[in-house]
């Protein structure tokens, strides 16, 4: 296999963050579970929201 380059790599990460950005959920559903947890008396450690939670 051959080694990649600098560029190459760059250019691979870039595309995978900017796919899962695009996939991502919708920061409005984020951000109503961060106010139910820090409204929470108890909250749990971990929580999973939109497309994690199905």
């Amino acid at each position: 296999m051959p080694i990649l380059t600098l560029k190459t790599l760059r250019d691979v990460i870039r595309s995978s963050v900017y796919q899962a950005i695009a996939q991502g959920d919708n920061p409005d559903k984020v951000a109503q579970a961060i106010v139910r947890v820090a409204s929470s008396q108890s909250p749990r450690l971990s929580y999973c929201v939109g497309n994690e939670a199905q």
